[in-house]
């Protein structure tokens, strides 16, 4: 037996934790036993002698793996069949690149008028059709981002999740849908017209902090804030058995003022519809001030009781690293990866008018980049890299990883254990 490629471990206070970032087990020792797996961890096999009660668990928990096994191939193996599964499949679809807000951190730039066209709407019906006829589908996630794709709703959102549910009927595959909104258009209106549909939505909503923070960035072309109508709109929509993803956009001015929001939107019945996540905005520099108040808010949601587990427990992988997910643009341009500028040069493919895409060799180079980087595939927090292909492009000649180094995996590690189990005490 030997010990496994992908185990860390790091310091919590007095003790230890032992992690896996292959298989998410998560194992406390004390120092005494921290010590052992010190000493022993290149002879496990003398472990056992030692002390078979803790080898029978580190077996168990697969911390330990047989000689003859191959970690990393097990792992490209389970992301290269998770990656090209005809199982499931997401589509995301920007009906604009315009929005009704300005925010002032947003990386888009905006395109006033864009919509879809009713021959790129046909094709985009097209390829869905052909998508679910085609390929033995089970699921299907239409996703909605932007831009805001609210702006065009009842004449291109609606018409398109009716024209794919009754696909989806027909050929009895899963449905789910999704968007990305600030909510500002999300009337009690729309609501009952999504609501009608008899399918499952998913939103996510970005707040900026308190009802001050938030309407001195999301505000109205006259200036008008748009906290109390976002705040009413999830409520209302929530109500109706919508889920929510809040997002806290935050910076070290603004964080704890999320106390606030979150107050506001945990006196609701629906409220087992909400997961907060707090996400630092790019432009703000991490410090370990700003980590201690992101830990501050993490508490105050779970003494609200609106903490859960997520339904997140194996390896990390980036939807845009996934073959079964495209984004399809409102022209017909095909990427990978919304955190984008939706840029001509940026674009990974073309939908045509049959319904058929055709991919360039950016697309081509991203798919190679995968598992072919020989950083990435000696790293034992592999698994749970937040570092995607987009990035990884650019480390085609290296021979270390050019984003993370070593000392800064247990914090790594750390902040993974938070998101993961919700404990905001891991030090």
């Amino acid at each position: 037996m030997k010990w496994s490629l992908y185990n860390f471990i790091i310091r919590n206070g007095s003790d230890y934790l032992l992690y896996n970032s292959l298989t998410n087990e998560l194992m406390a020792c004390v120092g005494a036993i921290n010590s052992l797996l010190n000493e022993y961890k290149n002879n496990i096999d003398g472990l056992k002698q030692i002390h078979p009660e803790l080898y029978n668990y580190l077996d168990a928990q697969k911390f330990i793996v047989s000689d003859e096994t191959d970690e990393t191939k097990q792992f490209i193996e389970h992301q290269k069949a998770t990656d090209t599964s005809n199982d499931s499949l997401r589509i995301i679809i920007n009906p604009t690149l315009d929005c009704n807000l300005r925010c002032w951190y947003c990386y888009e730039k905006h395109r006033e008028g864009s919509t879809i066209h009713n021959d790129m709407d046909l094709a985009i019906k097209t390829f869905i059709k052909k998508e679910i006829e085609d390929k033995s589908l089970k699921s299907l996630s239409l996703s909605f981002f932007g831009g805001e794709p609210l702006m065009h709703f009842r004449k291109q959102v609606l018409p398109l999740i009716l024209y794919t549910k009754e696909l989806c009927i027909t050929h009895k595959v899963k449905l789910k849908c999704s968007f990305t909104t600030n909510a500002v258009l999300l009337t009690p209106n729309v609501t009952e017209l999504l609501a009608n549909t008899k399918l499952e939505y998913h939103f996510q909503v970005p707040f900026d902090g308190d009802r001050d923070f938030h309407n001195s960035i999301k505000k109205h072309p006259n200036g008008t804030g748009t906290y109390d109508t976002v705040l009413q709109n999830v409520k209302y929509a929530a109500s109706k058995g919508f889920a929510f993803t809040i997002r806290c956009n935050y910076t070290n001015k603004n964080i704890l003022s999320f106390k606030k929001v979150i107050d506001d939107l945990s006196n609701i019945d629906s409220k087992d519809n909400l997961v907060f996540s707090l996400q630092r905005i790019w432009q703000e520099e991490d410090s370990s001030e700003l980590d201690n108040k992101e830990k501050e808010v993490l508490l105050y949601l779970k003494n609200k009781g609106l903490t859960k587990p997520t339904e997140y427990k194996g390896i990390f992988q980036c939807y845009a690293d996934k073959e079964n997910c495209i984004v399809i643009n409102y022209n017909g341009d095909i990427y990978k990866c919304t955190a984008n500028d939706f840029l001509p040069e940026k674009r990974e493919g073309i939908l045509n008018s049959n319904g058929v895409i055709t991919y360039n060799s950016l697309y081509e180079k991203r798919m190679k980049a995968k598992y072919a980087l020989k950083p990435c595939l000696e790293c034992n927090i592999l698994p749970i890299c937040m570092i995607c292909t987009q990035k990884r492009l650019k480390m085609i000649n290296e021979e270390k990883c050019i984003y993370i180094e070593e000392k800064d995996k247990p914090d790594i590690i750390r902040d993974h254990i938070r998101r993961i189990y919700k404990e905001t005490d891991i030090t």
